[in-house]
């Protein structure tokens, strides 16, 4: 977003002689703002988030030049269907999924969440339902 703000008055200043009066400035400001902002959203659907922490994060693992491009892709492909599927879930089941999938353990959960431990099993186990329904699709 800033960016985006950032273009926004570099725009502007580029093209200040076509102001023509001093209360024509916020309408222009707020055009200039609309057609950076749609051509920023146009332009981010065909572009790719790249983690490049993810080699750093696994130590232990041995970085093949041959291999560590398509691991990287099979990584960020993972995270990719991981936060569709947790997009795709209630707020609730989300709110027992990411905490499980963290390592902490069920009982733990509930604890926090203030509800019972057969609740949280049962949210564990609907959102297993659905991630085998969405491997399927």
């Amino acid at each position: 977003m800033d960016d985006v703000v950032q273009e926004v008055f570099i725009t502007a200043w580029r093209r200040l002689e076509c102001l023509v009066t001093p209360e024509q400035a916020r309408p222009w400001l707020v055009v200039i703002g609309l057609n950076r902002a749609s051509n920023y959203r146009r332009l981010a659907r065909h572009e790719r988030e790249v983690f490049t922490g993810l080699a750093e994060e696994c130590p232990e693992q041995e970085q093949d030049d041959a291999s560590s491009p398509d691991m990287l892709l099979q990584a960020t492909y993972g995270l990719f269907r991981l936060k569709r599927f947790l997009l795709k879930i209630g707020p609730r089941i989300r709110a027992v999924v990411v905490p499980y999938l963290e390592g902490r353990s069920i009982r733990e959960i509930a604890e926090a969440l203030g509800i019972k431990t057969k609740t949280a099993y049962a949210r564990i186990s609907l959102a297993r339902r659905h991630l085998q329904r969405l491997a399927l699709a």
